[in-house]
C-alpha cells in the first residue's frame, strides 16, 4: 500500500452539537415568527380578525335541490324572451328595445354593410 490511512469511524462531537444547536435555534426562531404573525391582530388570531371574517351569507349552505329550481334555465328563458321581443325601456325618453336580429339588421343598414 502507498500509505493511505483509514478515517476514524466516529462523528466529531463538537460539529454534531453545533448542527443540533443551530437546528434548535432555527426552530425556535421560526416558532416565534409564526406566533408573532398569528398574534398581529392585537391578541386575536387572524381567523377572527375583522378583516378576515367571512360574512354569514357566504358560508350559508344551499339546501334546495338542483332539480327543484333551475334558476339558470329560468334566467336564460327570460333573457331569450327579452332578446326576441319589442317593448319600452323608458317611455318618457322614447327608448325601446327591439329583437336582437332586427337590431343587427338596422345597425348594418345604417353602416352600409350587409350580413354575410
Amino acid at each position: 500500500m502507498i500509505g493511505w490511512r483509514q478515517q476514524p469511524d466516529s462523528v466529531p462531537g463538537r460539529a454534531l452539537l453545533t448542527v443540533i444547536g443551530a437546528t434548535l435555534v432555527a426552530i425556535a426562531l421560526g416558532t416565534a415568527i409564526a406566533w408573532g404573525l398569528v398574534d398581529c391582530g392585537g391578541g386575536r388570531p387572524l381567523a377572527v380578525h375583522p378583516v378576515n371574517r367571512v360574512p354569514p351569507e357566504v358560508s350559508a349552505m344551499e339546501t334546495t335541490q338542483f332539480g327543484v329550481r333551475a334558476q339558470g334555465l329560468e334566467d336564460r328563458r327570460a333573457a331569450s324572451a327579452w332578446l326576441s321581443s319589442y317593448g319600452w325601456v323608458d317611455r318618457e325618453h322614447g327608448v325601446v328595445h327591439i329583437p336582437i336580429e332586427a337590431a343587427i339588421d338596422l345597425y348594418l343598414r345604417r353602416r352600409g354593410g350587409a350580413r354575410p
